[in-house]
């Protein structure tokens, strides 16, 4: 500027405001520059401007300083916060150290950490990088150059912690512009959010003249990237304000050598085997010879294994021995190095088989085990895999009857007569029409079911659950048709809105679901889910449990699996199941008659388990 109280900020938005009288256009600092500088008598001259540095724990802050006269008095070129011996996140330059030296600081109290170096001849330009890095060891916190080489210093303050910087007024040539002023000339302020390289400062200093030097940005793609990409580099974002670029020269490696030249061509592509981070550089030649880096930080990534394996024999019986390999298992850029299982199911890999790929187990009771794979490569990715194992132990009927609370179980495999024992308590159920010895749906069963033709067979017995207000109902259903006309697969009591204590179970519910409800009036509570396929055996739990809340009090299972459901009603209060008739596939015998095949009904004294319902569904399935 030639004129004027404000000095632009030709990168940013911080303009220097002067006070005191400062003299523009002074002759610069850069030879064969006709842009000039601003000289400070050191009286009362000075300059300040707003600076946010609070983002960032590396500066580095470059000068070119024309300094009238050396003394020890503390003089100061730049003072970034007020008095950065009050206040955190500053520092301070000061050729006129008490010391007798020119001194750099930053921090404050235990975190100070300072520099002195020998003054360089005073009444003559000189070109002054300070890399002020809060992030490095207290040794090298603080590393300046002068006219582009680095100088020896002496340290009497080593602190660490003094980051990050402030957001705060950097005042030049003044402590705040109220006291210690500085006398010369001074050029060319520019303030970076990172540490400079020697390389790039000896480069600056190196550039004096008239030419513009061009600017590097460039543009990684993917970034992240993984082993074996291609990432391409793009530096088509660089810039020459008086001129073009005329090379783009590349650091791909990260060993900080450019030795790939691309030309005039913006842009290189690699790939990488090695997983890391690397410092990827672009050097950019302007047609006057001019320079300028850019780096980024380009991180690679091991690519994971996937993890496969297989289960023999799948089902089992308890206590056969199942192999399980991995070996379908790979890596993409690495080998796996090691194998671990959960053979248990319990979530936890406890068996380690190193690089083996294969292992074995047994089980000594029925069920289904989640086996579980993890493996781990070269490189310390991971992939996991599981595997449902069904191990089979007792037939369906047995495992059924083995299970506590159980009260009446009609398997229905009756061929003739009209009545259909309970094979677990004295609930004899009489059947009216049904068609006895139809196929069951157990495979591998000999046991037969009962049809029902929807029009006027039906089957019913007396139960007994007035000792009881948590019940589950099993049965196997094959229904014919879905409709929505209420035909019924169980109803208990004659009438479960007249009679208290009973239950429904409604395949046909009018709203288009399958509908579950026990209670009435305002005790009334049901759950609706979506219907299984038709014209299909399914194996279905509800658990009925009036003495939950009323959000599940009905909690319905189809094929071993919870299903979503939604409410109508979720009255509470129903109290202790009845003394009743339980109707099969009608109300009452008399009507809402269910058309389909039912086979083994169970009802239980008790809300079984998630794990109970798994058990008995894996027992009915191949």
């Amino acid at each position: 500027e030639a004129s004027g109280t404000t000095l632009a900020d030709s990168q940013g938005a911080s303009p220097v405001a002067l006070a005191g009288g400062a003299t523009l256009g002074v002759p610069g600092g850069v030879a064969g520059d006709p842009n000039t500088a601003v000289r400070f008598d050191g009286v009362n001259d000075s300059g300040s401007a707003s600076l946010n540095l609070s983002g960032t724990s590396q500066v580095t802050v470059e000068f070119w300083l024309k300094w009238n006269q050396f003394a020890n008095n503390d003089s100061l070129a730049m003072e970034f916060t007020s008095n950065f011996n009050g206040g955190p996140g500053g520092f301070l330059v000061d050729p006129n150290a008490d010391s007798g030296q020119f001194g750099i600081g930053m921090g404050q109290g235990a975190s100070r950490n300072n520099v002195f170096f020998a003054r360089p001849s005073a009444g003559q330009w000189h070109h002054y990088a300070l890399v002020l890095d809060a992030t490095a060891p207290a040794a090298t916190a603080i590393t300046p150059y002068v006219d582009g080489q680095s100088v020896t210093y002496t340290k009497t303050a080593s602190g660490t912690g003094a980051g990050p910087f402030a957001n705060s007024t950097l005042y030049l040539m003044s402590r705040a512009g109220a006291a210690l002023f500085g006398a010369g000339d001074l050029d060319e302020v520019a303030v970076y959010d990172r540490a400079l390289g020697s390389s790039t400062i000896s480069e600056h200093v190196a550039s004096n003249g008239t030419n513009r030097r061009p600017r590097a940005a460039f543009t990684m793609s993917p970034s992240p990237a993984k082993t074996g990409q291609t990432v391409t580099f793009n530096g088509a974002g660089s810039s020459d304000p008086d001129g073009t670029i005329a090379r783009y020269q590349w650091d791909l490696d990260g060993n900080g050598s450019y030795e790939t030249d691309s030309g005039s061509t913006p842009t290189a592509t690699k790939s990488y085997t090695a997983d890391g981070d690397l410092t990827v550089g672009l050097r950019v030649i302007d047609n006057a010879g001019g320079t300028d880096t850019q780096v980024n930080v380009l991180s690679i990534g091991n690519r994971a294994p996937t993890a496969a394996f297989t289960a023999t024999p799948n089902p089992a019986g308890v206590g056969q021995a199942v192999s399980f390999n991995a070996a379908g298992s790979s890596d993409p850029d690495g080998t796996i190095a090691k194998y671990e299982w959960d053979r248990d199911g319990n979530g936890s890999y406890e068996t380690d088989t190193g690089t083996t790929a294969t292992t074995t187990s047994s089980y000594a009771s029925a069920g289904n085990v989640t086996v579980g794979l993890r493996v781990t490569d070269n490189d310390g990715g991971t992939a996991t895999a599981t595997k449902v194992v069904s191990v089979k132990d007792a037939s369906y009927s047995d495992t059924v009857l083995a299970t506590t609370g159980l009260r009446d179980y009609w398997r229905m495999g009756e061929i003739s007569g009209t009545t259909l024992a309970d094979s677990a308590g004295t609930s004899t159920a009489t059947v009216s029409g049904g068609t006895l010895g139809a196929a069951g749906a157990i495979d591998g069963d000999t046991n037969s079911a009962v049809g029902f033709n929807g029009t006027s067979s039906y089957a019913r017995a007396q139960v007994n659950l007035s000792q009881t207000s948590a019940v589950t109902v099993e049965f196997w259903l094959k229904w014919d048709a879905w409709a929505n006309n209420d035909a019924l697969a169980l109803e208990f009591t004659d009438n479960f809105n007249s009679f208290g204590g009973g239950f429904l179970v409604d395949p046909n519910a009018s709203n288009g679901y399958f509908g579950v409800a026990l209670g009435q009036g305002g005790a009334r509570n049901t759950a609706y889910f979506s219907r299984p396929s038709a014209g299909q055996w399914h194996h279905y739990v509800l658990v009925l449990d009036g003495t939950a809340a009323g959000a599940n009090q009905v909690t319905p299972y189809v094929d071993g699996q919870p299903v979503t459901y939604f409410k109508g009603d979720s009255g509470t209060g129903a109290g202790p199941f009845a003394n009743a008739n339980l109707s099969f596939m009608s109300r009452a015998g008399a009507g809402l008659f269910g058309a389909g095949v039912l086979d083994e009904l169970a009802i239980y004294d008790r809300a079984v388990s998630a794990t109970t319902v798994t058990q008995h569904y894996a027992a009915g399935t191949p």
